[in-house]
């Protein structure tokens, strides 16, 4: 990324933004549109920028806080033909608003998927495609390695040159995150869930009873113009639930240890719904995930488990949606050029 377009980004963008998941997928959006009007060119490079976790609760300043905002926004899905996961012959059918107990659809759910064998290929490339309430839409492609590499690029046929040259943009969060879900599918929830919110920072552990402090409420209410309040725990567990769920989407034990975890939190609300003729779970985030003003729903495959699609916005309103297709490659067929899917 050039700093002409850091500029151009902080000229787009009020000096102090929220950094919800739905931001993030508009700024990229952006940032590829106007990339290709300025250079004629299909995408943009993102190069080595930092990924930074973006909390309900926090808000940031500046180029530096749009341009991080742009790495590697882990969202939410749309699995029409994906090769990943292994459907029963019918979904759970409950439909749960507080969903701890062992009842739940998403504890039924982890039990299932994780007796679902192991996958083909070393990575999970996921097709990610951002729409805006405008009508805008964009396909940008993650590459997420089963050793902990990530790799980003804006067509699919550049991954290639991104693999081959090693362009592994990968800091150790994801790693971190996938670790959590995996201890939580062998049956030690309550420990990876505490470690799933701590995974952007290990150092600094955050209590489950921990809330969003007073500057962090007045910063969010003046980016969003709306009082916050939730837990930052909460809110912690569940953004970093989602990026799990879409790193580790190619892998049935990462996916039944983030449907554990999420079973966890209390304001998450699941309803039964179909995507593209397939049974679906919607899972939706309440107040103490998020706070007021602000809503999420991840929408899975109700027999995988696979994320299908993610919506955020206002309540009442969407501001993104973002649609996901997964599959299953091998790393070195795709750097030489082979055929991505296996």
């Amino acid at each position: 990324m050039s700093n002409h377009d850091l500029d151009w980004l902080a000229a787009q963008q009020p000096q102090r933004i929220g950094l919800d998941r739905a931001a993030r997928e508009r700024a990229l959006l952006a940032l590829v549109q106007h990339t290709r009007a300025r250079s004629g060119e299909r995408g943009v490079r993102l190069g080595n920028l930092f990924r930074m976790r973006t909390s309900g609760f926090a808000a940031a300043t500046g180029a530096v806080a749009v341009a991080a905002a742009l790495i590697a926004a882990v969202l939410v899905p749309s699995t029409a033909g994906t090769d990943v996961g292994r459907p029963s012959a019918r979904g759970p059918q409950a439909v749960a608003h507080h969903h701890g107990a062992v009842g739940s659809p998403l504890v039924r759910l982890a039990a299932y998927v994780s007796a679902s064998p192991a996958p083909a290929g070393d990575a999970t490339l996921v097709a990610r495609t951002t729409t805006t309430n405008s009508g805008n839409s964009v396909t940008v492609y993650d590459l997420y390695a089963d050793n902990g590499e990530y790799f980003f690029s804006p067509t699919e046929s550049g991954l290639a040159g991104q693999v081959s040259a090693d362009n592994n943009l990968a800091g150790g969060l994801f790693a971190r995150e996938i670790a959590a879900a995996k201890l939580a599918a062998t049956g030690d929830v309550q420990t990876a869930a505490q470690d799933m919110a701590d995974a952007p920072d290990p150092d600094h552990t955050i209590s489950p009873t921990q809330t969003a402090s007073p500057a962090d409420l007045a910063a969010k209410q003046a980016a969003t113009g709306i009082a916050q309040v939730g837990s930052l725990y909460d809110n912690w567990v569940w953004e970093n639930s989602q990026d799990a769920l879409i790193a580790g989407s190619g892998d049935p034990q990462v996916r039944a240890g983030v449907l554990q975890i999420l079973a966890t939190l209390p304001g998450v609300a699941v309803t039964n719904g179909t995507s593209g003729g397939q049974p679906t779970l919607v899972l939706s985030a309440g107040s103490p995930e998020l706070g007021s003003g602000y809503t999420e729903q991840m929408t899975i495959n109700a027999d995988t488990g696979v994320p299908i699609q993610f919506v955020g916005g206002p309540p009442g309103g969407v501001t993104a949606t973002i649609d996901y297709t997964v599959s299953r490659v091998t790393l070195a067929n795709l750097a030489s050029g082979s055929a991505s899917s296996d």
